[in-house]
């Protein structure tokens, strides 16, 4: 039996990386609101999507995603 993902933890990991959900969910390939399932336990992510959000948290802890994104919306 597969353990069941902690939403809210993965919302404060969130939180605490500085990151919006729309940024998160952009970096990983789905939309905001299936992020927001996941946060609040409506979904559960698969072992795969689970390790992407993550990376991309951890990741935004040292600013990497948020300057990244920032870049690819000057260059449009």
């Amino acid at each position: 039996m597969a353990a069941k993902v902690n939403g809210l933890g993965l919302k404060i990991m969130r939180l605490k990386s500085g990151l919006r959900q729309y940024e998160v969910a952009g970096q990983v390939g789905i939309p905001a609101n299936r992020l927001s399932e996941i946060e609040s336990g409506r979904r559960e992510p698969s072992p795969e999507l689970l390790e992407r959000l993550f990376e991309v948290i951890k990741h935004g802890q040292h600013g990497n995603v948020r300057n990244e994104l920032k870049r690819e919306r000057t260059e449009d």
